[in-house]
């Protein structure tokens, strides 16, 4: 059971969105939705070689407040300071639906 009192981290919601180059194109940059108080526990980390180069990756679980005003996907990220946290699974371990687990994933590129 979540409570409000361990819930002692800010992040920042972000979602991906497209922004018209004035060339036919378009960039790609985050636009944070919202900024909520949240629970984040590191979980598993990893290194691993590739493209000849030392890769690393840790595993976090961070638990936030159901937004009532839109959904969190594994299409956005959460910004914690300026740590990067790619959203990879999202759970509503409550019964009453108040609070939503994401597992997120730092240090890998989406």
């Amino acid at each position: 059971m979540t409570r409000i009192g361990s819930m002692r981290e800010r992040v920042s919601v972000q979602q991906e969105g497209r922004t018209d180059d004035m060339g036919g194109g378009y960039a790609l940059s985050w636009t944070t939705m919202a900024t909520v108080s949240a629970r984040v526990r590191p979980l598993t980390g990893r290194e691993m070689a590739a493209r000849g180069a030392l890769e690393a990756s840790q595993m976090y679980e961070v638990t936030i407040r159901r937004p009532v005003d839109y959904a969190i996907n594994t299409g956005m990220r959460l910004l914690w300071g300026s740590v990067a946290l790619n959203i990879r699974a999202t759970a509503n371990n409550d019964e009453r639906g108040e609070f939503i687990t994401c597992t997120c994933e730092s240090g890998v590129v989406t």
